[in-house]
């Protein structure tokens, strides 16, 4: 999907914003972009929730894995944030 059809299907982003990543596991998909961002829909894309992984996350996010209630995610900045429920509470991960 380009950034015309993320933009489409998500009209929040604002002109600054570039979609990176995407993961997908049936109606649950995670998105990630610049600046750390990261949006998370439980219905297929119909409706988006913005997630916060903190203040102090930084760079464009490069990689999301999510099984479950675990979600991993790591960014150009070489941070990886780890979520055991669903994306509600984030943690860095130690050595970071």
């Amino acid at each position: 999907m380009d950034q015309n059809q993320w933009q489409n299907a998500y009209p929040r982003a604002d002109a600054n914003f570039e979609f990176s990543v995407v993961a997908a596991h049936g109606a649950d998909v995670w998105a990630g972009g610049s600046r750390a961002a990261l949006l998370h829909s439980r219905d297929g894309g119909a409706m988006w929730e913005n997630v916060k992984l903190s203040d102090s996350a930084s760079g464009t996010i490069v990689s999301i894995v999510a099984n479950g209630l675990n979600v991993q995610v790591k960014t150009s900045d070489n941070q990886s944030w780890s979520s055991v429920d669903a994306g509600k509470t984030w943690a860095l991960q130690s050595g970071q």
